[in-house]
C-alpha cells in the first residue's frame, strides 16, 4: 500500500496524464476517447503486471484472468468518481490505486 501511496502525487510536468485528463477521456462520448482511456489502463496494468512477473516491482494488481480492458476502465472511472480530489493527481498513480483496491494481492504471511 506504501507503494501505491508515493505513486499518488502531483504532476509537475504538464506534458503527462492526469486524473483530470483520463477521466475526460474516460467518460467521452468519442470512441476515440475511450479507446485511448482503455489503452492508457491497460497499458499501466500491465507495466504493474510485468514487474510482478519479472519479480521487480512488488505485486499491485491481481486481477482475475480474463479481466477486459473495459473492465479495467470501468474500475478507474468509479474510483475517479468517487475520489474527484485525486484528479490534480498523475494518472498512472491513480491507475495503480484504482486497480489495487478493486484487484487486491493476497497479503503473505
Amino acid at each position: 500500500m506504501i507503494a501505491v501511496m508515493l505513486m499518488l502525487q502531483e504532476v509537475t510536468v504538464t506534458n503527462f496524464e492526469t486524473g483530470k485528463s483520463l477521466f475526460a477521456r474516460c467518460v467521452s462520448v468519442s470512441a476515440e476517447d475511450q479507446a485511448a482511456c482503455a489503452a492508457y489502463v491497460t497499458g499501466v496494468a500491465d507495466l504493474a503486471e510485468t514487474g510482478k512477473a519479472t519479480k521487480s516491482l512488488p505485486p499491485l494488481i491481481c486481477a482475475p484472468a480474463g479481466t477486459t480492458p473495459d473492465k479495467l476502465k470501468d474500475v478507474v472511472v468509479r474510483y475517479l468518481r468517487a475520489n474527484a480530489d485525486e484528479r490534480s493527481l498523475a494518472a498512472s498513480g491513480i491507475v495503480i490505486a484504482a486497480l489495487s483496491n478493486a484487484f487486491p494481492c493476497a497479503k503473505r504471511k
